[in-house]
């Protein structure tokens, strides 16, 4: 795979940043505060391709470069944005070279002593389980890929924002605070994006795509004199009247045909969190339920339509704890599980895609103010929501298999 001059560009502001890291935190123009942040990463995978080129010497096909405001021209009134360049692996929707990871207006409409209630509208940051709107900047949470069936990099743009609305309610009690999030978006409308993930459709082949819709309500609870904090997320993903013209039948009496695809899936998220000074313990688990329907209608006449139903049924759950052993070293263990079946069938499809076991370890290392560099190593036994960039394993995959992962970044 070429490295692309965008990419080189990105390595050498990200080193030249470290060398300079003493410098401003952020700057002001005018009323707008401007942030950003620089990251490359590289991967490394044993047995199987995580990336193209990953199992041959490693890709550093993983960077990001992003500029962020903060504008407010009222007391109870702000305009946020961020613009994004991100290169991750070929998948169409994670290659962009300028993109608007999120631009929204949000107006604080009511505030008292116990209660607060906001709203956003725009391109939102889509929000569910612990880590999700803050996960794309580096700094934010430790360690560099979050568990991927909760949190996926290569479905990023059905996962990190969409265009819409955001209503945030919180409530301070004796019993502790509480906040319910409501949201209701367009994640995406871009056939290219929406079908990156799946090399099989031709996006040139599907009309009548009306986009990807989002709705999810989001619960959390901090009780009162504890360190403990707890989240329930009940999210709907759904994509209608997706027409695809000419795809080739397995039966080759039957041909070319057209189908109508519809999809619809809904997640149940149930998160909980300890924190201390030095020590951090997060569990989440997800049970997730996706629903295919395909209306076939072959070109011929021979055949009458027919339509499928496939019914995909998924439980994902990690646990992660980080210790802090000084100031600039948090290091983290976690372990990972999935599994998956179709229409009850929990064998089916590729060799060991119907489930994966995973060990993480790794370390967070603040080598100055505003540079980080990340390290992790991941020990995995199943291939299940890991591997859809497109190209890759076509030579089939391993059970087991390991994979290296470094990034170094910089904010301002």
């Amino acid at each position: 795979m070429s490295y692309s001059l965008n990419n080189l560009f990105k390595v050498a502001m990200v080193f030249v940043a470290s060398i300079y890291s003493f410098a401003a935190n952020s700057f002001e123009l005018g009323p707008v505060q401007i942030h950003g942040f620089l990251s490359q990463g590289y991967i490394y995978s044993s047995g199987n391709e995580y990336l193209q080129g990953s199992d041959s010497g490693g890709s550093f096909d993983f960077s990001e470069a992003a500029i962020n405001f903060l504008y407010r021209p009222a007391d109870r009134l702000f305009l946020s944005g961020q613009f994004i360049s991100r290169n991750f692996g070929d998948a169409h929707g994670n290659e962009k070279d300028i993109d608007i990871d999120y631009l929204f207006a949000s107006a604080n409409l009511f505030a008292s002593s116990t209660d607060e209630f906001t709203a956003h509208l725009g391109k939102i940051k889509t929000t569910y389980g612990i880590f999700n709107n803050s996960r794309n900047i580096p700094f934010t949470h430790v360690g560099i890929i979050s568990d991927q069936t909760l949190y996926s990099e290569y479905d990023r743009y059905m996962t990190l924002y969409g265009t819409g609305i955001s209503l945030d309610y919180k409530h301070r009690a004796s019993f502790g605070d509480f906040r319910v999030i409501y949201q209701n978006a367009k994640l995406s409308d871009d056939k290219k994006d929406a079908l990156s993930t799946y090399p099989g459709i031709d996006p040139d082949s599907v009309t009548e795509f009306d986009g990807v819709d989002y709705s999810v309500l989001h619960f959390l609870l901090s009780p009162s004199d504890t360190n403990l904090e707890f989240g329930y997320s009940h999210g709907r993903i759904d994509a209608d009247k997706m027409y695809i013209a000419n795809q080739i039948h397995p039966n080759p009496m039957v041909g070319l045909f057209d189908t109508h695809w519809s999809l619809a899936a809904i997640n149940n998220i149930y998160s909980a969190r300890y924190t201390t000074e030095k020590f951090t313990l997060t569990a989440e688990y997800m049970n997730r339920v996706v629903r295919n329907k395909y209306k076939h209608l072959p070109h011929n006449t021979v055949f009458p339509s027919a339509e499928d139903h496939l019914v995909l049924k998924s439980d994902n759950a990690y646990i992660h704890g980080a210790y802090r052993f000084t100031y600039d070293v948090e290091g983290f263990l976690s372990y990972h599980f999935a599994t998956v079946e179709a229409n009850g069938v929990k064998n089916y499809g590729a060799p060991y895609n119907q489930y994966r076991r995973q060990w993480v370890v790794g370390a967070d290392w603040d080598i100055f103010e505003n540079t980080l560099l990340k390290a992790e190593f991941h020990m995995i036994d199943g291939t299940y929501d890991m591997i859809k960039e497109p190209g890759v394993n076509l030579d089939g995959v391993d059970r087991k298999w390991n994979m290296f992962v470094m990034q170094i970044s910089y904010k301002f």
